[in-house]
């Protein structure tokens, strides 16, 4: 019981982390699509 309780706390911070990861990836992503997007008329 206790182990059992011990590995979902684990699973749970993993999952965390690469939600985080994620998010991370997705932001950076879209923060560059914005950027481009944004620069693009300029350029125009």
């Amino acid at each position: 019981m206790k182990k059992k309780r011990v590995d979902f706390h684990l699973q749970n911070a993993y999952n965390i982390c690469q939600t985080q990861q994620l998010l991370n990836t997705y932001d950076s992503r879209r923060r560059y699509f914005f950027t481009v997007s944004a620069a693009a008329p300029a350029r125009r």
